[in-house]
C-alpha cells in the first residue's frame, strides 16, 4: 500500500505515515544567498538543518580567525 504522505527526503523513508506528518507541521523551507551564516559557534541551535542542494562550509574560530575544515 502506498504511503498518503510524500517522502521529501530519503531521512524519512523508514518512518511512519505518523511521524512524518508530525516532522511534516514543523518543516520549514527557505532558500538563502551564498555566503548567509546558518549556524553560529556558540550559539545553540533549536532547529535541524537539512540542505537540499548547494554546499555548505564548515569553519571554526581559532585565534581570533575562522579556520576552514574542509
Amino acid at each position: 500500500m502506498a504511503s498518503i504522505i510524500d517522502v521529501k527526503n530519503e531521512l524519512y523513508a523508514d518512518l511512519s505515515d505518523e511521524v512524518r506528518q508530525e516532522l511534516a507541521e514543523h518543516e520549514h523551507v527557505s532558500t538563502v544567498s551564498k555566503g548567509t551564516c546558518l549556524v553560529q559557534h556558540g550559539i545553540p541551535q533549536d532547529q535541524l538543518i537539512i540542505l537540499n542542494s548547494g554546499s555548505a562550509d564548515v569553519s571554526v574560530p581559532v585565534g581570533g580567525k575562522a579556520l576552514c575544515l574542509g
